[in-house]
């Protein structure tokens, strides 16, 4: 086990969390579950704090501790716009799951509106970090795919309305 992979351990039984190395799974893969566990409960932490505060000036500030933190413990070569763009990701995989159902036929098309809306902030964050890095052919696809995820948003948003 690596030196990082043994501290989340740590950190996971520090919280009460006995994460279980599975041996079919590489190290790599169970050191990106336990990150995502403490993730998971840094998550549950900050929503019971913002529902205990109920200030958004607070939670602003707060979350701007959050972004120092982040901005110090990253090596600098990653861009903050990488960051944004691992946000988004996430939130579009998480509302996916949310929505059930396929992508065409979700169970829940208010959820899937919202993912859609997640799949265009990801691809707007990833046009402008592919303009960056001046990359000239990916920012036309980025810019394509923003349309599209635009109108699969709209066309649900009418069918909702309907």
């Amino acid at each position: 086990m690596s030196e990082r992979a043994d501290r989340l351990r740590q950190a996971l039984v520090l919280l009460g969390f006995d994460f279980l190395a599975a041996p079919e799974r590489p190290p790599a893969v169970q050191e990106l579950e336990m990150a995502n566990g403490l993730v998971g409960v840094a998550e549950a932490c900050v929503l019971g704090a913002e529902i205990d505060t109920m200030n958004n000036e607070i939670s602003a500030r707060a979350e701007a501790v959050a972004d120092q933190v982040l901005e110090e413990v990253l090596p600098e070569q990653i861009s903050p716009l990488l960051v944004h763009q691992f946000r988004a990701g996430r939130l579009e995989r998480s509302l996916t799951r949310a929505a059930g159902g396929s992508e065409t036929d979700p169970d829940d098309p208010v959820l899937a509106a919202a993912r859609d809306a997640a799949v265009l902030a990801t691809v707007l964050i990833s046009y402008r970090l592919s303009t960056e890095r001046l990359d000239e052919e990916l920012p036309e696809d980025f810019l394509e795919l923003a349309a599209a995820a635009m109108r699969s948003c709209a066309q649900r948003l009418q069918g909702l309305a309907e």
